[in-house]
């Protein structure tokens, strides 16, 4: 009895360590590698696992990802129609990336996507904070003639849930309160855009994220404040906004916040007045300062 309780529990013990042989717990960190359907209308993504040993040499594993047609016959790898990556180098956090000639036969909407894809993967990578790209060592340009210059991940805003029709291009002037909190200060930015979400809409999703690494400015807004609907009618804004945007930020005072949101979205072509309202009502007194009952039109004076 006993050598048969010994030979069973060796029998077990037996079992369980080639068991723990042939399956290796997988461990790191998760990363997504962004692809475009074959309808060239959407950027995808999928997991991968990264381990913490790999951390070094995942600029070279993500682009490895990048040129690896994906399992699903639905989408493609978005360095895939004949590209070749001729050579690349990381200077100064910004990934440089040569492409061969091929790059230039990618349809004007397949280019943007592809951009997208390659320039979100990649910005995950350790000490990579933008992306540049060339084509057969020369710097790429849109369709304008204008070279693209340094992107990072955040200029590609997208609308999720939905698919897109196109991408686009568009410098917005967007206002950020100054560091005293008194004074609005402006900054360019450019962003590449989904046309499904309308320019009224995506200049509010920029002031609510806040203004980029700048010093002399500061967020106006609440991040956490959620665009509940933007609607343009006759030359007149109408932002309803929840009500976190009543929160004070920082040292902003009540009129540089109203008028981030007036000065801002007055850039546009499109939009001479703004309407603001929280959930839905304007019978409000800003922080009990300003009233929201009437449409606001652009503040010159409180410009820096």
């Amino acid at each position: 009895m006993k050598k048969t309780y010994l030979l069973l529990l060796s029998v077990l013990i037996l079992t369980a360590m080639l068991a723990g042989c042939g399956k290796k717990q997988e461990s790191g960190t998760v990363y997504q590698v962004y692809m475009v359907n074959k309808e060239d209308t959407k950027v995808t993504s999928r997991d991968i696992v990264v381990s913490e040993n790999d951390g070094e040499a995942s600029i070279d594993l993500m682009m490895h990802e990048l040129q690896t047609p994906p399992e699903e016959g639905t989408d493609r790898a978005a360095i895939s129609e004949g590209m070749l990556v001729l050579w690349e180098q990381v200077a100064d956090n910004t990934l440089v990336i040569d492409f061969s000639k091929e790059y230039n036969n990618l349809s004007p909407n397949a280019e943007v996507l592809t951009r997208a894809a390659i320039v979100r993967t990649l910005c995950q990578c350790k000490d990579v904070d933008f992306v540049s790209f060339r084509v057969m060592g020369e710097e790429l340009l849109n369709r304008s003639g204008v070279a693209v210059g340094l992107m990072n991940a955040e200029q590609f805003v997208e609308n999720n849930g939905s698919e897109i029709n196109s991408y686009e291009r568009v410098s917005l002037t967007l206002y950020f309160a100054s560091e005293d909190g008194d004074k609005l200060v402006s900054q360019k930015e450019e962003k590449v855009y989904n046309s499904n979400i309308s320019l009224e809409k995506l200049v509010m999703e920029q002031l609510i994220q806040g203004p980029n690494a700048a010093q002399g400015m500061q967020a106006s807004i609440d991040p956490a404040t959620k665009v509940i609907s933007v609607t343009v009618k006759d030359g007149t804004c109408y932002v309803n906004l929840d009500d976190s945007f009543l929160n004070q930020v920082g040292n902003c005072m009540a009129e540089t916040t109203v008028y981030s949101v007036v000065n801002s979205l007055t850039e546009l072509t499109n939009v001479n007045k703004v309407q603001i309202s929280v959930n839905g009502e304007t019978d409000i007194s800003y922080r009990e300062k300003i009233s929201l009952s009437q449409p606001f039109e652009r503040n010159y004076e409180i410009m820096e």
